[in-house]
């Protein structure tokens, strides 16, 4: 696939993903101003990590793209729902560990260029602006 081609595929994409956004989304929140709510929510009354619940969540499409890899065979929703889902629970992880500021190693999450360039590398452990 060309460039072109590739581009608007990604273009198709991610309008799928932001129209799924705006109204599978609104139903998990329950109308909360907070767009993480139900993870928040579910994990509280579960006594665990709003991370883990994002894990149970995408695993579910994370499995049937799994599926449909092996068999090449659609379940209940087409490929296309379950890698636009996956999408978007990829961009759902960012803000759970956007809204903690830590990650599960504990580090902070760079939010700003300076405060990339101020992180250390995780391969050679040297502050970015020196690492080569």
């Amino acid at each position: 696939m060309n460039l072109k081609d590739f581009d608007v595929l990604v273009a198709a994409a991610r309008q799928r993903q932001d129209a799924l956004r705006n109204t599978k989304g609104q139903e998990y929140i329950k109308y909360d101003a907070d767009q993480l709510a139900n993870f928040k929510r579910i994990a509280e009354s579960l006594g665990i990590d709003p991370l883990i619940v994002w894990v149970v969540y995408a695993s579910k499409h994370w499995d049937s793209i799994l599926s449909f890899v092996k068999k090449r065979v659609e379940g209940s929703e087409p490929i296309v729902g379950r890698i636009d889902d996956l999408g978007n629970y990829l961009h759902l992880l960012e803000g759970l560990l956007a809204d903690e500021r830590t990650t599960p190693l504990g580090m902070a999450i760079p939010v700003t260029k300076e405060e990339l360039e101020s992180t250390r590398c995780l391969v050679c452990n040297k502050w970015r602006e020196r690492c080569e």
